[in-house]
């Protein structure tokens, strides 16, 4: 009845935990310019904003134009919530895409692309791609899918311990109905 009662409550409760939503990565949930939007003027930077903290490791925006040069100024820079890019001069008018890349407090790369049209031509020329090299011993998670966001290593110890405690219980049950010992067991 004991082993029961404790296989019962270990399974709810990894049930319970399964379904709080800590994990959740990043969100976007605006964006200056906004996707989809049409300019009159070329902006001079562009905005991100998440709702989480964006970690300052790994952050990486890229703005590029028409026939697929590039436009951002410098490295991204990150604030709490907000991560913006400087742009150069922005050339001929037409559609730009932003495709971005961050890492969310939790650890997990979070990435995704907006785009906006500009209606009048920028005083710029296309500037050569600028990335941030990661810092010797680290790894890029460029390449990688996103993860589901639930880690699942407590889903395995926690089927670790429910399988060791039905054991533990099981061979009590044995040694208190008077069963011997299996082979091996002392």
């Amino acid at each position: 009845m004991l082993a029961t009662a404790l296989v019962l409550a270990g399974c709810l409760g990894l049930q319970a935990w399964s379904s709080v939503p800590a994990f959740a990565h990043a969100a976007l949930v605006s964006s200056d310019p906004k996707d989809g939007a049409v300019l009159d003027r070329p902006p001079r930077r562009i905005t991100l904003e998440f709702d989480e903290a964006i970690s300052r490791k790994f952050d990486f925006v890229a703005v590029s134009g028409p026939g697929g040069a590039t436009y951002q100024s410098g490295g991204a820079r990150v604030l709490g919530t907000k991560v913006t890019q400087r742009l150069a001069d922005l050339g001929p008018a037409g559609t730009y895409q932003v495709a971005w890349r961050v890492v969310s407090a939790d650890g997990h790369p979070v990435s995704g692309t907006l785009r906006f049209t500009t209606r009048t031509a920028g005083g710029g020329h296309a500037m050569p791609a600028t990335t941030k090299p990661a810092k010797p011993g680290t790894r890029s998670a460029a390449g990688k899918k996103n993860s589901s966001g639930t880690p699942w290593w407590p889903i395995g110890v926690a089927a670790l311990v429910v399988v060791a405690a039905g054991s533990g219980l099981i061979a009590a049950r044995r040694r208190r109905d008077g069963d011997p010992p299996s082979p091996g067991e002392s």
